[in-house]
């Protein structure tokens, strides 16, 4: 589940970089993309299950490890 999670965030920043990048650029030139901007809110929202699915549960752990 934690490889999952994490796999699922990696994609979900990939996305949002590139979102992030179009709606920077986009304002840079003057003008606005709406799309770009909706996508970024998406992808912020999109990230929390991937989160939940590997890391939530590490809050959680019983395990008593020493380092």
């Amino acid at each position: 589940m934690f490889l999952t999670g994490a796999i699922g965030m990696l994609c979900v920043y990939i996305a949002w970089l590139v979102a992030v990048q179009r709606t920077v650029t986009a304002l840079n030139a003057g003008t606005t993309n709406k799309s770009a901007a909706v996508a970024v809110l998406f992808f912020i929202y999109f990230y929390s299950p991937w989160y939940n699915i590997g890391n939530n549960a590490l809050a959680y752990s019983k395990t008593n490890i020493c380092f």
